[in-house]
């Protein structure tokens, strides 16, 4: 990327990480998402990532993932600030982030499949790592700048490393950061994220090279904000997100709802929760009687039946993948086959369920009849 026009990504959602914040202050350009998941890099730079992170309403930034580790070594103000993800926290949440090696940039690629992109596209990921740049002074497996490096064949700008600099070794295993991507492409894929890499001479080979050409008529279709697990990955429990107006009605609507639509599942089984428990509820708090059972549990099949036709309807949108994209074209459909099967398996559970209560209810009351009438228990 060095002498890249950054320009032709003016209208893109870019994700931008560790040490080039230099070149973005050098520039005025910055990217909508900054990562540092490096332990070393995280706390060498951790003033800058303040500083980034104070200034985000001004430069653009709307989230910072960085490690625990960076989190608790920062200021109080900044520990605390909106759009700042702890990745720990995180990871320890979803399953999708658990893969290993870990590295910035592979894990990168998770945490915008996890935003919402399906198409994502590598710019400036060589992998061409020489393990100790001139300048520089090892201490176990950790290496500093103890001298300017003069033209660093490691990063697209000189400056990318200064004097004082702690980082990791490149690569301490052999081929880290490759074998990392390696092990990111076929979970990528899975999830119908298509990825390209756009540097011909590049070292990753998981994705297909392409020319940024290709896809330059479509940059620019930016996701809106985004809200997911906000609440629960910030550094502490503090609400709220970044913004350059006052918030108006409309706008309140609008995050309200794409809050709930962050937590869907979570609603989906806060309902689901709630049909069930009711029925009982009434039942021994009122000593309400079968019809009511009845309906209760009848409104809870119909719930799963709507459910269960969502889940088979299959809108152009989502069945008929773009072309060019790299999405397996049955990947959707069979998600959707798989989803439906789960949702009329419990329709099925469910109706035999009420079938059996109403069996119970049936011969208990048949019961207590005959001990009023009789005095004794049926047989």
């Amino acid at each position: 990327m060095r002498g890249f026009d950054f320009e032709r990504l003016a209208q893109a959602d870019c994700i931008g990480m560790n040490a080039a914040y230099r070149f973005w202050r050098e520039t005025g350009w910055y990217p909508r998402y900054y990562i540092c998941l490096d332990l070393v890099v995280g706390l060498s730079h951790k003033e800058a990532i303040a500083d980034l992170i104070r200034e985000s309403r001004s430069n653009g930034i709307e989230r910072f993932f960085l490690r625990q580790n960076l989190i608790e070594a920062l200021p109080a103000d900044v520990q605390t600030a909106p759009g700042v993800v702890n990745y720990d926290a995180w990871a320890k949440q979803e399953p999708f982030l658990s893969i290993n090696p870990l590295t910035t940039g592979s894990h990168s690629a998770l945490i915008g499949a996890l935003l919402g992109y399906d198409q994502l596209i590598l710019l400036g990921i060589d992998c061409g790592y020489v393990e100790q740049v001139s300048g520089s002074k090892l201490s176990g497996r950790t290496l500093e700048i103890a001298a300017e490096p003069g033209r660093n064949p490691n990063y697209f700008f000189d400056g990318y490393q200064q004097v004082g600099d702690k980082y990791n070794v490149p690569n301490p295993q052999p081929d880290l950061h490759i074998r990392s991507w390696r092990a990111v492409a076929p979970i990528l894929e899975r999830a119908g994220v298509a990825v390209w890499n756009c540097n011909p001479l590049s070292h990753v080979d998981a994705f297909p090279f392409r020319q940024l050409d290709d896809f330059e008529d479509t940059l620019g279709q930016r996701l809106p904000p985004w809200d997911g697990h906000a609440d629960s990955l910030r550094a502490t429990g503090r609400n709220g997100t970044a913004a350059t107006s006052p918030p108006t009605q409309s706008s309140l609507a609008r995050r309200a709802a794409r809050t709930l639509w962050a937590r869907r599942r979570w609603v989906a089984a806060a309902l689901a929760i709630a049909l069930v428990v009711l029925p009982f509820a009434l039942t021994a708090a009122f000593s309400a009687p079968a019809w009511l059972l009845v309906a209760a549990n009848s409104v809870i099949v119909l719930v799963l039946l709507a459910g269960l036709a969502a889940e088979l309807r299959s809108p152009d949108a989502l069945a008929r993948p773009e072309a060019g994209n790299g999405r397996d074209p049955g990947a959707v459909s069979n998600m959707r086959a798989t989803a439906a099967f789960s949702k009329a398996s419990v329709v099925a559970q469910e109706l035999k369920s009420l079938e059996e209560r109403l069996d119970t209810r049936e011969d208990r009351d048949h019961s207590e009849y005959r001990l009023e009438t009789t005095g004794k228990p049926s047989d």
